[in-house]
């Protein structure tokens, strides 16, 4: 309890506060406080306390105190400043009694009931070190009945109400890791916190006055941490049995074996208490997936959950257990095209890798066009319908629910017959109606003279991919596939022009770079754009057959050391004998380092970085990862500069120039910080419907800058449809603008803030004058 002051100092604040009312006219307002006590006690002092919320912080604002000698029980009477909101405590020996907020035009009567206190001692064990040694503990207590101890209830916490139980928080000295404090007597729970360290739980704790209880020794963990409540249809069946897993989840998608059995060593679990709470501590910055299950009830899902550094997060929402269920497939017509049994295979979203499914379930249906799963967890999923030759009829989204009713699937299919030719040379190739790597594809064979037939799923307009034996693939973006007036079988002639893109690759010295890879990308915007990749024989030769005429973008990667020539701009023309392309796999710098926070490396990220074409050339993009043995990244480079996009999960982006210094390979550590902002992009409906133009929009942050579509291929950044919103990585608080060529709108990211920028103040893109430079 804290020494009372004179009872003449009281008077110099009362009178310093109430005069200036009294003199402009506004009479003081009297607070009427009735005092009860719980106990038996009649004949005990105390005082009561008015401390003034200041509405600026220079000005001067005194507490109002009333002395209460004898017996604070009875009623009372404060006056105090109508015009100013008041915090009203009461202090006596013993006892514990409420605060109350006296608000501008509240309430003039308050009722408190006074508690006899207990008093806790205990021992912090602190595990891993914080930013610094604490001096303090807080002591939260809510009442036992409610449970309510949680995030939410600190961040936005229940007043005192009359004749409630208490509810507030303490501050305790912490000595040597060791405190004293006094509460309530009553049935609390307690959420014990140092700063830097995951906060600690008690549930249902009794008290008795006058008494002293021991918390024992309580480690505490340096940290984040994660706070839930685990939900069953029977409530009776939440137990001790209950595990909640946390894995972490990889930035860049991947489904190599080794890399997610790797990862899987990193999972974090903890059991679930009677009351179905649970708490997951000392979790480093990132992203996780979190599952909770109880053999003979079922399982929860949460697919991402982002944690960020040395806070306590909670999840929105409890986690239900629903039981596992069967879901049956009944398929009409019951056999493929070819009359052969139907494949299905359901897949779910990956509990390591963004952007990844992994297999739950597959097998074979029946001759009758039945199939029946194993025990599914509920959730999202996605069904496939494959037939004998591989091809992707059916990628259907599901939701598994308990005792969902059967799934029908109807599979109409139309007959095609045709033929592949170049120029007017039929030749054998593989087909891919809707494309070879498309959630919706058909895959058909020609022969010799160029002859296929099959069935497709719809007539109308396909993608097709045309693969030849030389094992490059031709993209034909437009294919019309329709009966004939009175016929059942669609004819078509897949034709491709007659065109040879040949060249090789060289390295600076002219010497061959054998079974490079070659990208082709058409740039040209009508329909018939283009692209397919190959690899060049072992003198570092490549021929290319049938790519439409026109503008094309070329690049080769030296697949063994990993690098690149120039991306360059190359015109395609019909029955041309151009001398053979020339691309040449230069020198390239290596920049690779750490990312770190406070001193310690993180372990998953990726990292962009954009160097500016050159002499004709298109603007380079490579990708580095974090690797999870090292946590080291890298990257190689062109020897220029380059505007480098950096991102870690649970961390704020970074966006920087990079300029290389000599021809060797460069070191760069990264610190990371815990504190971002969001880059709001406001799309507007004109906007929308130019979306070639909106990919070229660039992001700039100081001397650096990546465009908005890098962005949004490799980061998946979030679109809100209905407003029109694309909602970036969190950023490093400073100063954005989105450009347009010279046209630019911009503002401050401040640190766990948000700014909204409208794509509808650049006047060019509103115009469509963009250059043919920007345009690349």
């Amino acid at each position: 309890m804290r020494q009372r002051r004179p009872f003449s100092e009281f008077l110099l604040a009362a009178s310093m506060l109430i005069l200036p009312s009294v003199v402009a006219g506004q009479g003081p307002r009297t607070i009427s406080i009735d005092i009860e006590s719980a106990g038996a006690a009649t004949a005990i002092s105390g005082r009561l306390r008015a401390q003034p919320i200041c509405p600026r912080a220079t000005q001067k604002c005194l507490p109002v105190f009333r002395e209460l000698e004898g017996t604070v029980l009875g009623t009372h009477s404060l006056d105090l400043d109508p015009k100013t909101t008041w915090i009203l405590s009461l202090e006596v020996d013993g006892y514990w009694a409420p605060e109350f907020t006296i608000a501008e035009g509240g309430r003039d009567a308050i009722a408190v009931t006074l508690i006899e206190t207990a008093t806790i001692v205990g021992r912090v064990r602190l595990v891993g070190e914080a930013v610094e040694r604490p001096d303090r503990i807080r002591v939260r207590f809510t009442p036992s009945s409610d449970h309510s101890m949680t995030a939410t209830a600190v961040v936005s916490p229940k007043e005192n109400q009359p004749g409630s139980s208490p509810r507030g928080t303490l501050e305790c000295p912490l000595l040597e890791q060791r405190f004293e404090c006094t509460l309530p007597a009553v049935d609390l729970d307690l959420r014990l916190e140092v700063d830097g360290y995951a906060p600690h739980y008690l549930w249902d704790q009794s008290f008795e006055a006058g008494k002293t209880h021991s918390l024992g020794p309580f480690d505490l963990f340096a940290g984040a941490s994660l706070i839930g409540v685990v939900d069953a249809e029977d409530p009776n069946r939440i137990e001790d049995a209950v595990i909640v897993e946390m894995m972490p989840r990889l930035m860049t998608p991947t489904a190599d074996p080794a890399m997610i059995a790797r990862d899987r060593t990193r999972v974090t679990a903890a059991a679930v208490g009677e009351s179905g709470f649970f708490q997951i501590r000392g979790l480093a910055p990132g992203e996780y997936s979190l599952t909770a299950t109880l053999a003979g009830v079922g399982s929860a899902y949460l697919p991402v959950v982002t944690i960020t550094e040395g806070r306590e997060h909670e999840l929105d929402e409890p986690l239900l257990l629903r039981p596992s269920t069967r879901i049956e497939v009944f398929i009409t017509p019951p056999l493929d095209p070819y009359d052969l049994p139907w494949n299905i295979e359901i897949l779910k979203a990956s509990t390591i890798s963004r952007g990844v499914r992994e297999r739950a379930d597959s097998g074979m249906a029946s001759l009758s066009g039945s199939w029946v799963s194993g025990d599914l967890p509920p959730g999202n999923y996605s069904l496939k319908l494959r037939d004998d030759r591989a091809s992707k009829w059916v990628n259907q989204e599901i939701e598994v629910e308990p005792e969902m009713p059967p799934i029908f699937l109807a599979v109409p299919y139309i007959s095609v017959e045709g033929t592949v030719i170049v120029g007017e040379e039929p030749v054998r190739a593989d087909i891919w109606f809707g494309g070879r790597h498309a959630e919706h594809s058909v895959h058909l064979e020609s022969n010799e003279d160029g002859e296929f037939s099959g069935h497709l799923s719809h007539g109308g307009r396909w993608p097709v991919d045309v693969r030849f034996h030389e094992a490059y693939t031709v993209t034909l973006k437009t294919v019309d596939v329709e009966p004939q007036p009175g016929k059942d079988v669609a004819i078509v002639e897949l034709s491709l022009p007659d065109t040879i893109l040949t060249g090789e690759v060289v390295d600076e010295e002219g010497r061959p770079v054998p079974r490079s890879a070659i990208f082709v990308k058409g740039k040209d915007s009508g329909e018939e754009n283009q692209g397919t990749q190959t690899a060049a024989d072992d003198s570092g030769v490549f021929t290319i057959r049938g790519l439409s005429a026109g503008l094309l973008e070329i690049h080769a990667r030296d697949q063994l050391l990993d690098r690149r020539s120039e991306k360059i701009l190359y015109t395609l023309r019909e029955e041309s004998e151009d001398p053979p392309l020339r691309l040449v796999i230069g020198e390239e710098i290596t920049l690779s380092g750490y990312f770190y926070h406070t001193g310690q490396k993180i372990f998953d990220g990726l990292i962009l970085a954009v160097t500016a074409g050159v002499h004709g050339t298109s603007s380079s993009v490579r990708q580095g990862r974090i690797e999870f043995s090292s946590g080291r990244y890298s990257v190689n480079l062109p020897k220029r500069p380059a505007s480098v996009f950096a991102v870690a999960p649970g961390y704020a982006a970074k966006i920087f120039r990079f300029v290389p210094t000599s021809a060797g390979d460069h070191n760069l550590n990264l610190e990371m910080h815990p504190m971002g902002g969001r880059l709001g992009v406001k799309i507007p409906p004109t906007a929308l419907a130019k979306p070639e133009i909106v990919r070229q929009v660039h992001v700039f942050h100081e001397d650096a800058f990546i465009k908005l579509g890098i962005l949004i291929v490799n980061l998946r950044a979030e679109f809100q449809q209905d407003y029109g919103l694309l909602a970036l990585y969190p950023l490093e608080a400073g100063h954005y603008a989105l450009c347009l060529e010279d046209d630019c709108v911009g503002g401050d990211v401040p640190a766990g803030g948000e700014l909204v920028l409208s794509l509808g103040s650049l006047k060019k893109l509103n115009s469509s004058e963009i250059s043919d430079d920007e345009r690349n």
